[in-house]
């Protein structure tokens, strides 16, 4: 089997995303998306490798047991190999991992990471906009010095339509004040997220002096539209991590 072109996944909470790299120049051959997790099944994963001869697989993975589980025997029974599933590591691309416990920083925040070194080597900040928003920085020397999670856009939305009698959010819409819940639940939201990650980045910001910042995930544009337009936009960041941690292990 050659290990020239790989497959690369980036399975999030809701979403999977793959690519299949040609690692000579990290180029992508192919690419896709699974929108819906919750009911990810051997017909799905048919439907985007079955046609494909098979190659080595790294992966990625946030989600449920059940995901990992699904992914590893489709892979062995298919193409007869197993799943290089990627863990956070202390140290990787001279990156330090700055978590006191090397395994709780989740893989795809420290795979973001090293797909930031790609593009600014050190002292940038990732925003990681997904289910829920990380937001983590990489100082002067290369070295992670910790981050942030808060709710994402739709948890803070499911939140008021759970908790709350009579709240419907299926069709909201921004506005500074609204005249209909709809869009005042939507606009609270909007409101909430963007000045939250405005205050984190002011303060980075004062401690970094001309740190730089880089946004990806799912509702990466939609933030961006109301934040600094310096920030770049790199919806899939971890994916590049898993390729780059997939060349790294070929060199």
């Amino acid at each position: 089997m050659q290990t020239d072109i790989v497959l690369c996944i980036d399975v999030g909470n809701t979403r999977l995303k793959w690519a299949v790299y040609k690692l000579a120049d990290m180029s992508i051959l192919q690419q896709s998306v699974v929108s819906d997790l919750s009911e990810l099944s051997f017909a799905d994963l048919n439907s985007c490798f079955a046609a494909m001869e098979p190659k080595p697989v790294w992966v990625s993975l946030v989600s449920s047991d059940d995901v990992k589980q699904c992914l590893s025997d489709w892979f062995e029974k298919e193409w007869k190999l197993s799943v290089n599933f990627i863990e956070a590591e202390n140290q990787s691309y001279a990156h330090l991992n700055g978590y006191k416990v090397t395994a709780d920083l989740g893989v795809d925040r420290w795979l973001a990471m090293i797909a930031g070194q790609e593009y600014f080597k050190n002292n940038f900040c990732v925003i990681d906009a997904g289910t829920a928003i990380t937001i983590d920085v990489v100082d002067c020397g290369g070295e992670h010095i910790g981050g942030m999670i808060m709710p994402g856009k739709q948890l803070m939305l499911t939140s008021l339509t759970d908790g709350a009698a009579r709240i419907d959010v299926s069709r909201g819409n921004a506005s500074e004040l609204a005249d209909n819940t709809a869009d005042g639940v939507f606009s609270g939201v909007e409101a909430c997220l963007i000045g939250g990650i405005e205050k984190v980045l002011s303060n980075i910001r004062k401690k970094h002096k001309n740190i730089k910042f880089i946004i990806t995930g799912g509702d990466a544009e939609f933030l961006k539209q109301s934040l600094d337009s310096e920030i770049k936009l790199e919806k899939n960041l971890v994916l590049q991590g898993v390729g780059l941690i997939a060349h790294n292990a070929y060199a």
